[in-house]
Formats: structure tokens, sequence, C-alpha cells
């Protein structure tokens, strides 16, 4: 029965972010909307994989930026910050981990955009220049051809569709609650280091 009426979505302050209409008119909506709150029910798998790796090979931020940085979706000058990151992370310094790698993540997607041939500036009104937001990034035609739709879809969800769980938008803007800053999300975010860990150039 939920399908068949507009969803009203709304934030921890009951502000109302989005609109989901019915399954009929916004299956992409439905899709996103529904994603999302699978993706918060897997957390809990996640969370127990991510537990056992590190108590199993019990790896610190040397072996863990080894990792990440076989991959060009890094730049060098972020590498000492990215392992700092990744300390918290080791450490559970949840909040630190969060409100830290989160523009990371972002400027590596911007990283991937512009060294495979994309467009990251748009011009201002002022006769110069703004990086796109992120969003523009993962919707770029040519991050598709690199991740897939699938993955890209839930990149989107994770950070910048209203509709799902839009944590840059809600990290950078301060907008996100203490109940949010949790080890779900920080998890969720180690996640997608390990997804942009995944490319390697083509020779």
């Amino acid at each position: 029965m939920r399908f068949l009426f507009n969803k009203a979505l709304l934030d921890d302050k009951g502000r109302k972010v989005a609109t989901v209409g019915p399954l009929h008119n916004d299956l992409e909506g439905n899709i996103i909307s529904q994603m999302s709150t699978t993706i918060g029910f897997y957390s809990i798998l996640l969370n127990y994989v991510i537990d056992a790796l590190i108590d199993k090979f019990k790896p610190d931020d040397i072996v863990i930026i080894e990792h990440l940085y076989k991959s060009p979706s890094f730049t060098d000058d972020k590498k000492e910050l990215i392992s700092l990151c990744i300390k918290h992370m080791l450490n559970n310094n949840i909040l630190e981990f969060i409100h830290m790698i989160v523009p990371q993540i972002e400027d590596s997607f911007r990283h991937i955009l512009s060294i495979s041939g994309g467009y990251v500036l748009k011009p201002t009104r002022y006769g110069g220049f703004n990086y796109k937001s992120f969003d523009e990034i993962l919707r770029d035609p040519i991050m598709t051809n690199i991740f897939g739709e699938d993955a890209i879809t839930y990149f989107r969800i994770l950070y910048t569709d209203p509709r799902g769980m839009n944590l840059r938008n809600d990290v950078c803007h301060g907008i996100i609650s203490m109940k949010s800053l949790n080890k779900n999300i920080m998890n969720r975010l180690f996640h997608s280091l390990l997804c942009l860990a995944l490319l390697r150039k083509k020779k």
C-alpha cells in the first residue's frame, strides 16, 4: 500500500528534504529510497566483515594506505591526511574519521574524472571557475563508464541524493545529527575507500 502514495522524506529536525511519488509515477525515487533502507539493514553484516578483517589481519594505517595507493584514485598530496583518517578509524574515533574522510572521498572522485578526460570545473558569474558539485561529478557519463551504473547509483544514494543517505550534504553542511555519527556510517565510508582502491590505470 505504501507504494501507492507520495512519501515525504524528513530529516532529523522534521524538514522535508524530498518527496517520493507513487511507484507507477516515480520508479527511480522508490528504488533509491528502498536501496537506502536496505543499505541500513546490511550495515550489520558490513560491520561484522570489517571487524573480522581487522581482528584477523591487524592492519595498521601504513598497510591500508599502501593498498589504497595502488589505485590512481588518490593523490600524493592527500596521502598524509588520508593516513590520519585511517588512524582515526582503527582507533574507533568515529566523529573524526567521518568528518575528515567525506571531503577526501569527494576529492578522489573529482580526481578520477579529471585524469579520465572529464571536466571538473564550471564557470561562475564572477568570471572565474568553481568545482562541480559531487552529484554533478557522479552523474558524468565518464564515471558511469568507469564504475558501472550500479556502483554509481550506490555512491549517489550514499553521498548526494536527498532521497538516499545524502552523507556529503549532511556532513559538510553540519546537518548530520550525533546519533547518525555511528559505526555503521564509518564502515560504509571505509567501504567506499576500498571500492576506489579497485581502480587501476590502463596502460
